[in-house]
């Protein structure tokens, strides 16, 4: 036997024995001083508990604090952070495998039929059913939408006494003509649910022409259509197109460099298509008024219109003389202005100020043209 004088080298040698590397120290030991933003996350990944002292899953805001130590001693980048760390996970989930035996899924009860959602495969003797959708249901039973080899087909899992699986080809019917012997259930595959929950798409919105659009992203990003993906229609009619997992880093560049635009997002769900409708339904009503508002300040024929009437004279409400001359329109700060002076009026002997004035690309063409 081996004995302790106190109880805090108990309390320490327990430690050890938990965790091979819950101290900086002995992350750095293993690690080195320069590891990158991706080996370091594979690492906690990998080695998850010895090094937070925490189960995988378990709500521990110590977790959390262990990895951010390491992470601010390293001086990381946040937004590289989480990058790596995001890829580390997804990585994990492909391995992982989450099968329900046909016995411990008959101990279940009420249980499994709480597991099981979109995608989820019920592994039978007659061939796979995959989930599609949901019907009734109690503590007893749950029906699905399913297909089998293509064709759409109703199922009934009942867990009372057992398991028991019936399924029925008309999927209006409430009887069901056909029972099938379950080998296993397969939950939704763990990398199409990882792709699921950090796979972003974001639709990029701009009141210039889509290819100038498209430039000025290839211009910041590369010539890579795995990112710029500009085969999209907007039911909207915004020149718009889809970029995937841009980082904050990525939205603040395409906001400061290119400007005039507005980006938004929308988490891709498994069995559900990127579609327009599903880009605009994701929007606020705030954000949709914000968007028509831009589109309609920023009107490429508006801004055409009015550089080819440079040097004309207009009523100008906002001109001291209620006459203003059309000096330029330029980009400035990323958005299309007018650049304007104010000129003599022959209906008022008032004097024009001096200078020259910014006015919206709206206001001046409804002042010019409406």
């Amino acid at each position: 036997m081996k004995h302790i004088k106190l109880f805090e080298q108990y309390i320490a040698e327990k430690r050890e024995d938990v965790g091979k590397y819950n101290t900086v120290k002995k992350v750095i030991a293993k690690l080195g001083r320069r590891p990158s933003e991706q080996e370091l996350a594979t690492f906690i990944n990998n080695n998850y508990y010895d090094v937070t002292e925490v189960e995988r899953g378990d709500d521990d805001p110590s977790a959390n604090d262990k990895i951010a130590d390491l992470v601010a001693f390293y001086k990381f980048d946040i937004d590289d952070w989480q990058i790596a760390w995001a890829d580390a996970q997804n990585e994990s989930v492909v391995t992982e495998a989450k099968t329900i035996s046909f016995a411990k899924a008959s101990m279940m009860g009420s249980k499994l039929l709480n597991k099981i959602s979109i995608g989820t495969i019920l592994d039978t003797k007659g061939g796979q059913y995959e989930i599609t959708g949901f019907g009734q249901q109690s503590n007893a039973f749950k029906e699905f939408e399913a297909t089998i080899d293509g064709k759409e087909v109703k199922v009934k899992l009942t867990v009372m006494y057992g398991l028991k699986l019936e399924v029925t080809d008309d999927v209006r019917s409430a009887r069901f003509n056909k029972e099938e012997e379950v080998n296993s259930i397969i939950l939704e595959s763990l990398v199409t649910e990882a792709v699921a929950k950090n796979t972003k798409v974001y639709q990029i919105a701009t009141p210039a022409p889509k290819a100038m659009l498209v430039e000025e992203l290839e211009d910041l990003f590369g010539d890579d259509y795995r990112h710029i993906i500009t085969e999209f229609d907007d039911d909207e009619r915004y020149e718009s197109v889809l970029v995937f997992n841009l980082t904050p880093r990525d939205i603040k560049r395409i906001q400061e460099e290119i400007g005039d635009v507005l980006i938004w997002e929308y988490s891709i769900k498994k069995g559900k298509e990127i579609s327009e409708s599903a880009m605009i339904e994701s929007l606020s009503a705030s954000d949709r008024k914000a968007i028509a508002y831009t589109m309609a300040e920023q009107d490429p024929s508006k801004i055409k219109d009015l550089q080819d009437a440079i040097g004309q004279e207009f009523s100008d409400n906002y001109s001291s003389t209620n006459r203003s001359i059309l000096v330029d329109v330029k980009k400035k700060g990323g958005k299309w202005v007018a650049i304007t002076s104010e000129t003599e009026s022959e209906y008022n002997n008032k004097k024009p100020k001096k200078g020259k004035r910014e006015a919206t690309i709206g206001i001046t063409w409804n002042a010019m043209f409406f």
